[in-house]
């Protein structure tokens, strides 16, 4: 078994990370990549994290055609909140259940792809004992919020 054990993380340099690997995908689709203010730290897998947070960035590229896509990390109420929202296509209500399945692929979706992406973020956010919600985004497309318990030491952090 080659499972790390949980560290306890700050997920904002986790952000940058991925922010970064992301910017020249970005700059390609002519995409504005921002990470607001705020950070959270939870007891997690680094790596696990980043390829959780690099499929809902590629996701937001490639199949919502966003032209801005916003992370922004929160502490509240004994959790972290990561979200990940665009102003791209977004997804249909009857549909943001059954895009968290694996295989599974939008009739409207004009990609290739294995219909994965969003069953691993949704089990890695699993495995750091975390919920998956898909909602509408601000003005339209998407946004997707990451819900992880807080670690005992930042829920007394402001």
């Amino acid at each position: 078994d080659t499972a790390q054990p949980m560290q306890t993380l700050a997920l904002r340099p986790i952000a940058e990370q991925v922010l970064a690997m992301s910017a020249g995908d970005a700059i390609e689709s002519g995409c504005e990549l921002t990470l607001r203010d705020g950070d959270a730290t939870i007891l997690g897998d680094a790596v696990l994290l980043q390829v959780l947070l690099r499929n809902l960035i590629d996701n937001a590229l490639r199949h919502g055609k966003a032209t801005q896509i916003e992370v922004s990390i929160t502490a509240r109420q004994g959790h972290a909140l990561l979200s990940v929202s665009d102003n791209g296509r977004g997804i249909a209500e009857d549909e943001r259940e059954r895009v968290k399945q694996r295989f599974y692929r939008s009739a409207s979706a004009d990609f290739s792809g294995s219909g994965l992406g969003l069953s691993i973020v949704k089990r890695i956010t699993e495995l750091h004992g975390g919920t998956l919600s898909i909602g509408a985004g601000e003005n339209r497309g998407v946004s997707i919020t990451i819900q992880l318990p807080l670690t005992e030491a930042s829920q007394f952090e402001t």
